[in-house]
């Protein structure tokens, strides 16, 4: 038997030196988060994430969050944005990988992006008994 499934947020163990970056990408409505790692000296962090709406979203919010980091981390090869779509799957995944000395900056560019993207969203709202 096939049940309706929602979509919620849940609690998750994460590597201690990623869980920022976890947390700012789950400050979206529509995105998830479906591994992460830290990384060390020589590799960088990771996120794995996805978009609950569908490809297009992915790709937008991608773009979104690649244009915001690049204004702020201006070095070569310290992030990069992967979409992926294997055989198989139902759906893309994205990867953020970045350089652990960019882990708090770019932690603090995305949980700004999702500030500015809810705002957006909750200012287009109607307003409940405005008549129109």
């Amino acid at each position: 038997m096939k049940h309706n499934e929602i979509l919620i947020k849940v609690n998750a163990w994460v590597d201690e030196k990623v869980a920022s970056l976890v947390e700012s990408i789950n400050c979206f409505e529509d995105l998830l988060t479906l591994a992460s790692c830290e990384g060390d000296d020589e590799n960088p962090a990771y996120v794995y994430f996805t978009s609950v709406n569908g490809p297009f979203k992915l790709f937008d919010r991608v773009h979104m969050l690649s244009i915001a980091a690049g204004q702020a981390i201006k070095a070569d090869d310290e992030f990069r944005f992967q979409i992926e779509w294997t055989a198989g799957s139902e759906e893309p995944m994205a990867t953020l990988y970045v350089r652990r000395k960019f882990l708090k900056l770019l932690t603090q560019v995305i949980k700004g992006v999702a500030v500015a993207d809810r705002f957006t969203i909750e200012a287009n709202l109607p307003i409940m008994g405005r008549a129109d």
